[in-house]
């Protein structure tokens, strides 16, 4: 049986707390552990609501940012958590509903603007490499001019997209293993969300 929207991200948050309680107990004072911090939690496109914003999780890992979806507000949202944009070097798109992906691309962006001073690495299900370079099509004469006229680095060079179509690992180093998996979420048929 595959998981529904509900039982996903009460598994994924029970899992989130987990991580943290077990590294409070587990690790010496040197580690900084793990924290989630729901940056929005409103679902569905509108904006004109007060007091919530678009979907939007983050996960600091050792103090490593690994940001879930990028719902509109997202830039917003980090800075008020006290996580500097260029901080950033993972994103996770769920699925390309508007409400989850429409600050992608303004959030590289952002990243980009405020001294981004690594790679970013982005995962999403397929369109999220197409998406990223559409973005930069569209942008492209802002970002050439900042490069001449600021000197800053090529932000397309600093960003690699990556597409996954089929449930299973995505993404693994020294602080974390994401998997992904199958969820209903109708009427799309074909969600894969990182775990």
């Amino acid at each position: 049986m595959q998981p529904n929207r509900r039982q996903f991200f009460t598994g994924a948050v029970s899992f989130a707390l987990t991580c943290a309680l077990v590294n409070r107990l587990s690790f010496s004072q040197e580690k900084k552990g793990t924290r989630i911090i729901l940056l929005g939690t409103k679902g569905g496109p509108r904006v004109a609501e007060t007091g919530r914003s678009n979907p939007a999780t983050l996960l600091l890992i050792n103090e490593v940012p690994y940001l879930v979806d990028c719902g509109y507000g997202v830039s917003r949202q980090l800075m008020a958590a006290g996580v500097a944009l260029n901080r950033l070097r993972y994103i996770f798109i769920t699925h390309h509903h508007s409400d989850h992906n429409l600050e992608y691309g303004p959030l590289l962006y952002n990243a980009w603007i405020t001294g981004l001073p690594a790679r970013i690495d982005a995962y999403g299900p397929s369109g999220l490499e197409q998406m990223t370079r559409d973005f930069f099509s569209y942008s492209k004469f802002d970002i050439d001019t900042r490069i001449v006229d600021e000197g800053r680095p090529d932000l397309r060079q600093q960003v690699v997209a990556h597409d996954f179509s089929k449930p299973g690992l995505v993404l693994q180093n020294d602080q974390v293993k994401i998997s992904t998996e199958l969820v209903r979420h109708p009427p799309i048929t074909s969600i894969r969300l990182p775990l």
